[in-house]
């Protein structure tokens, strides 16, 4: 204490702990409020011991120039506790305490009704007549001092300013399921003199979310969520609170709308959660959803009898031909399916194809897990510093991952179906167009029916998996995304603006399936490519430059006419980041770059000329250090445009942004066509040795499932969280091994009860001329009984 203070009288002055919110700053309201929280309230039992101390040491507070703010005068009145006796009944200095109790006890009323009860409870005069009863002074802050448990059990619960604020932890959460065990019991009058009644309610958690102003789409943050339009506000922009159940989340609107229009904030939504609020009703989408489940689960039951009976005793007549649809839906055979390291007799599958699959699919995984949840960060600011480095490109710009796919595809179908519709000889041009029709059909099969699972589960089911502070991310998806727009996923049509948009984001469920809906809408050209090869192969192959060509020229021309990013870059605003992906990104005109190259591949693979060709090992060594460097330079060639603090010559350079985002697809499709083309004729040594071992087959059959579900299981995931997340590299690869492990549990049932019985039905109604020829050179298996040779079925 100051020396010149000694002696002096102690003297407490209300007006200097008057807190006015409608002057004040929302930064100073904030502050006072959330620090003077925990003190006053665990102090508050004390206040007559702690002001005796005070008292009977002389220590003085200091006068009006040099005013202890109320924090610093608690901490004054701790310190001294320990080295005073308390004052009782019959002490001489009692009254003097019970005196400034009262002025104590006026000033905790006074921070009470100012600054916390605007912010944490419905206080307006138009919430319900209930609410208000609750809520009252004479209730909720006598209980609270007094210090009943569950009045310090609501306010323990509410959301104060958090540690590391200015580290970025901008979320104020506080306790969900501490808010919601809260049951209060206490009595009050009604009226002055009216009858004495017992209240009872149970807490109610509320989450609000609120904006520093009118939206400013320059400042606003690509990442979704609440944008941080202002990171110097030392308020959150959300924060967690509990209330009486007998308050509902529109008197909490009223209120906390009334107290942030008066700072000028901008209330943005509220969601309230209580354990007796109604369970939502089963809808008849829900309600047909589990019917549906129900009889899958009885055809898997009755399929898998069948199965073991028939395995058992060796009837295999029973399990050919038509009779492997009975069979389809065994879960014993379809885990079977998955998990065999064989391949059928005859198949000329690529084998190192499952490893590009595999590695590909953990690279989405890891980059889409970078993403998620960053909205909901303890170190928002410091998460630049990982988020910013030249090797954060690696998942900041994994964009090329799904390009590998798109090579992928239009390699492995273009493969199959050169043999029937390029032969040696000449070929009717039906015959090679039902060809064309029957492979569309099959693949049209063979991927919508799990997507539509998939969608119309997300449409129904899936928001009864949400729960805790966070739960509207995933009900609101489920609800408003996908409740009107599953249907546009298994029609392949999910990449196109259909109607009335609304948003920065092409309106449908599963967005992640642009993926399959550029794949079945570049299928329907290749009849186009391929069969001018059956007229004249140097035509032909001239042709397809030509398109290729296009597929370059056609990117470029619209990023330069509209002045477009070369991709969708990590530092963006959300109207160009959504110009960028309707017109370039989602357009199978702009993305026909890499399945192209697949195709060529898949030409030169089918020439057995070229095939035989024997690289030397000093060609295809310095042949994958070229394929590396240039893989590098495409993933990590972006950091002058993809970080915090872009070079502004990059961005102020429209033809570099036109030759990145028109080459960079092709040219990554033909470093991957190197690896499939050396591996496959046998000039990769080593390389294939490993992208060839038989481990990678069962994990790559559930590539396709596992794209399904891996962005609805991190949507859940994000969903479920109670407190915000560190970020840093080895916490987000942590959650991507957990992401990557209940993916991969959900894509195996995905795939046991969709997938492979789909599968099954179309081998046997639509079969594909490469299923003929394995059925064709299968080995054959006598019956016993008739003696009849059968064609056995590969498991």
């Amino acid at each position: 204490m100051p020396k010149e203070s000694q002696n002096k009288p102690v003297r407490l002055r209300l007006r200097t702990l008057q807190l006015r919110p409608r002057t004040m700053g929302a930064s100073g309201i904030a502050f006072v409020a959330l620090a003077l929280l925990p003190s006053l309230i665990y102090a508050s039992a004390d206040l007559d011991e702690i002001l005796y101390s005070v008292s009977n040491q002389n220590k003085i507070l200091p006068s009006t120039k040099g005013r202890l703010t109320p924090l610093q005068l608690l901490k004054e009145s701790v310190a001294l506790k320990r080295e005073s006796p308390p004052a009782y009944p019959g002490n001489q200095t009692y009254a003097k305490s019970e005196e400034k109790n009262v002025i104590i006890d006026t000033v905790l009323k006074t921070v009470f009704e100012s600054v916390l009860k605007p912010i944490y409870l419905p206080y307006s005069e138009n919430v319900n007549d209930e609410c208000k009863t609750d809520v009252k002074d004479k209730n909720f802050y006598k209980n609270l001092k007094d210090g009943k448990f569950w009045a310090l059990q609501m306010v323990d619960s509410w959301g104060k300013l958090p540690d590391g604020f200015l580290f970025g932890n901008l979320r104020s959460t506080g306790m969900y399921e501490e808010c919601l065990n809260v049951w209060a019991n206490y009595t009050t009058t009604t009226g002055i003199i009216g009858p004495t009644v017992v209240r009872n309610y149970t807490g109610r958690y509320c989450q609000i979310y609120y904006d520093l102003g009118p939206k400013n789409e320059s400042q606003a943050s690509a990442r979704g969520g609440i944008p941080i339009e202002d990171p110097t506000s030392p308020l959150p922009f959300s924060y967690g609170t509990c209330i009486p159940s007998s308050c509902t989340s529109e008197d909490m609107w009223i209120s906390v709308n009334e107290t942030l229009a008066s700072l000028g904030l901008l209330l943005a939504h509220v969601e309230c959660y209580n354990v007796d609020d109604p369970a939502e009703d089963l809808t008849p989408g829900d309600q047909t959803m589990l019917s549906f489940i129900g009889i899958l689960g009885v055809l898997v039951a009755l399929s898998t009898i069948y199965d073991v009976t028939t395995l058992h005793l060796d009837r295999s007549h029973m399990r050919a031909g038509a009779w492997k649809i009975a069979i389809g839906f065994s879960i014993a055979n379809n885990l079977q399916r998955i998990f065999t390291y064989k391949q059928p007799p005859g198949s000329t599958m690529i084998s190192c194809l499952p490893a590009l699959r595999v590695v590909t699919m953990l690279w989405i995984i890891v980059s889409l897990q970078y993403e998620v949840g960053t909205d909901y960060l303890t170190n928002t600011v410091d998460s630049l510093r990982y988020q910013d480095p030249l090797i954060a490109q690696v998942v900041t710009n994994a964009w090329l991952a799904v390009d590998t796919f798109l090579f992928l595809t239009g390699l492995v179908i273009t493969y199959r179906l050169l043999p029937y519709v390029v032969p040696a000889g000449s070929v009717q041009v039906g015959q090679t167009l039902g060809l064309y029709a029957k492979n569309f059909v099959r693949r049209f099969f063979r991927l919508s029916p799990t997507i539509l699972f998939v969608s119309l589960f997300s449409a129904t089911l899936l928001r009864f998996f949400a729960y805790g502070p966070r739960a509207d991310i995933l009900t609101s998806f489920s609800r408003d995304r996908c409740g009107p727009h599953w249907w546009k996923d298994p029609l392949f049509v999910n990449n196109y603006i259909l109607g009335h948009n609304e948003g920065h984001d092409v309106n449908d469920c599963l967005d992640h399936c642009w993926y399959t809906a550029v794949d079945m809408q570049l299928l329907l050209i290749l009849p186009l490519l391929l069969l001018p090869l059956n007229l004249h192969r140097v035509a032909g192959l001239c042709w397809l430059g030509l398109v290729s060509l296009g597929s370059i020229l056609t990117p470029m021309s619209i990023i330069l006419a509209h002045d477009l990013p070369p991709v969708p870059l990590h530092f963006m605003s959300e109207s160009v980041k959504f110009e960028y992906m309707w017109r370039v990104y989602l357009t199978p005109w702009c993305r026909a770059g890499p399945w192209l190259a697949g195709v060529w591949t898949a030409l030169a693979l089918y020439d057995r000329q070229v095939c035989k060709v024997r690289i030397p090992k000093l060609a295809v060594f310095f042949g994958y250090i070229a394929a590396i460097s240039l893989g590098l330079v495409l993933v990590l060639g972006l950091f002058p445009y993809n970080h915090v603090l872009p070079d502004k010559s990059y961005i102020d350079n429209p033809a570099m942004s036109a030759a990145y985002g028109s080459l960079a697809r092709p040219v990554w499709g033909l470093c991957v066509a190197w690896v499939v083309f050396t591996c496959h004729t046998g000039n990769a040594g080593v390389v294939n040795k490993i992208l060839s071992y038989p481990g990678w087959r069962p994990l790559a059959r559930l590539t396709f499932p596992m794209y399904l579900a891996v962005p609805l299981v991190q949507l859940w995931w994000s969903s479920v969280q109670f407190q915000p997340t560190y970020y840093n590299y080895l916490e987000k690869l942590f959650q991507s091994a957990g992401v990557a492990f209940i993916a991969g549990v959900l894509a195996i049932l995905l795939s046991c009860l969709v997938e492979l019985p789909i599968r099954s039905l179309l081998d046997v109604l639509i079969p594909s001329e490469a299923k003929k020829q394995e059925d064709r050179i299968r080995p054959q298996k006598r019956d016993p009984e008739s003696g009849r040779f059968i064609s056995t079925s590969m498991m």
